[in-house]
């Protein structure tokens, strides 16, 4: 295989690669971290061979800066990547900490690689990057390469692996850049200060000075400023591809148009799956909740495939968020009658307050009255927990599974320079009905449980709804024998567990 094909890796390609050898039945095992346990999340997904499971372990283990580069593109050379070099093995662990390992290892048609892997250094610990290289057998060096080449010389994993060297200027100029734009568009301009002083007070004390890393440096000030300000929606992203000015106002190009077109429609808009489940119930599998305006086709079909069935389960547990225009559309499917007051977002840049109502009108059927559950987990985040907040509140809905993740701050990249971009947190949602949010306490379940029983628990809550309101006997024992064996794959499942 020729080098060019190594250094174009995505970060999912390497990861792919540190996945496969923990299964290998010569491999080392991987550390109990938490950079270890996101690559030992991977194998069983990629051991599949299946884009599905490998799309499900990017869009939960995966950060959102890795995420912004869209799953996609990943997904298709993941796919590339195993046919080429086959399953890996571990055959040495060079450094290992926390939130970081790095490894050899040895592919099973004969090639060898150095990788490293960093997670964040705050809860949940998502992936931030890879860097992969060409190595000798187990020594962990690079053929050819001097003991002192720098980082940012080494073929490295793709966009969101790559890496480059930062000196005194470059962390100045990041944290300078960082500090303004967070001034200027924070949401709130007194924690903006305190962030400031926080960022100050650490220069004071030289706690940066021996950071070189550039994404590193992006991962530790990310951190610091989330202690002050325990915003999920914040962060300090690194790109080793140049980030394009854009003047303000200026409109995307039509080429970047077309690109989004295209990843919104390999994503299907959000809709992973709509069926029917026993018992004439509903199930849409939501991912995200991508633009209204392209996707608004997608909605209607989905929506008129599920409108005559009896009660719908919306799940959501794979959700990171996205647009609250979609939010508004598929809410209006649930509600009839007058537009109903859904959510309220303050924008600091220009101090005005947008609401978001229900749709007077909306192509297909609208779900009428029926009974609906949400699904949720604890990576259920953002858009996705505003379209649970507010069906809770306005008694729409049932929530069942784990706390969401708390961000209810949205905003976009502001970017500091060539290399460096700042996702500051601009808005802030304000419910019609609580008068406040979910930010930093998620969205509580009505029925709480592990997000791995939500779907049964929600399942067996329709059902038992539903057979009271049977006449026929046939149905009402058809659905009488769904609950039995629901229930008892639920504590077959719960019994496996606690054994473990």
């Amino acid at each position: 295989m020729k080098l060019k094909k190594i250094t174009g890796l995505s970060f999912s390609l390497a990861l792919l690669i540190v996945s496969a050898m923990a299964q290998a039945g010569d491999g080392l095992k991987l550390p109990e971290t938490s950079a270890g346990r996101r690559l030992s999340a991977f194998v069983s997904a990629f051991n599949t061979g299946d884009l599905k499971a490998m799309r499900d372990f990017h869009q939960n283990n995966d950060s959102e800066g890795v995420l912004a580069g869209g799953v996609e593109g990943m997904l298709e050379q993941d796919k590339q990547m195993q046919q080429e070099l086959g399953t890996f093995a571990v055959r040495k662990i060079l450094d290992s900490s926390e939130h970081a390992v790095e490894a050899v290892l040895q592919a099973s048609k004969g090639q060898w690689f150095k990788i490293r892997l960093t997670v964040e250094a705050q809860p949940p610990n998502k992936i931030i990057g890879i860097g992969l290289e060409p190595t000798d057998p187990v020594d962990g060096k690079k053929p050819g390469a001097t003991a002192g080449a720098s980082p940012a010389q080494a073929p490295a994993a793709g966009r969101a692996a790559e890496d480059m060297t930062v000196d005194a200027k470059m962390r100045e100029e990041v944290i300078e850049g960082a500090i303004k734009n967070l001034n200027d568009y924070y949401v709130f301009p007194d924690v903006a200060k305190q962030m400031e002083k926080a960022l100050r007070d650490r220069v004071q004390r030289k706690e940066y000075d021996s950071v070189t890393s550039a994404r590193a440096f992006a991962e530790m000030l990310t951190g610091h400023l989330r202690e002050v300000s325990r915003d999920k929606h914040l962060r300090v992203v690194f790109r080793a591809n140049p980030i394009p000015e854009r003047r303000p106002g200026s409109e995307p190009s039509p080429e970047e148009i077309q690109e989004f077109q295209n990843s919104m429609k390999a994503a299907n808009w959000g809709f992973e799956k709509v069926e029917r489940l026993e018992g004439n119930v509903g199930y849409l599998d939501l991912r995200g909740f991508y633009d209204a305006t392209s996707g608004g086709d997608t909605v209607a079909a989905a929506m008129n495939f599920l409108a005559n069935t009896d009660s719908l389960i919306i799940d959501l547990r794979k959700n990171g968020g996205g647009s609250p225009a979609m939010v508004a559309l598929i809410s209006s499917y649930l509600f009839e009658g007058d537009p109903v007051h859904l959510n309220d977002i303050y924008w600091r840049p220009d101090n005005s307050t947008r609401q978001w109502w229900t749709l007077p009108y909306v192509p297909g059927k609208r779900y009428g009255k029926k009974d609906v559950y949400v699904l949720t987990s604890g990576t259920t985040f953002s858009a996705a927990e505003e379209f649970t907040y507010n069906l809770k509140n306005l008694k729409r809905a049932t929530i069942v599974g784990e706390t969401t993740g708390g961000g209810a701050h949205p905003g976009g990249p502001r970017r500091i320079n060539a290399h460096f971009m700042v996702g500051v947190p601009q808005g802030r949602a304000i419910n019609p009905i609580s008068k406040t949010n979910w930010e930093g306490t998620g969205v509580k379940p009505d029925v709480e449980t592990s997000a791995d029983k939500a779907l049964k628990t929600a399942h067996l809550l329709a059902l038992r709804k539903a057979v009271e309101a049977k006449s026929n006997p046939a149905q009402k024992a058809r659905i009488m024998q769904t609950i039995a064996t629901l229930e008892k794959e639920t504590k077959e499942t719960g019994e496996q567990k606690g054994s473990q």
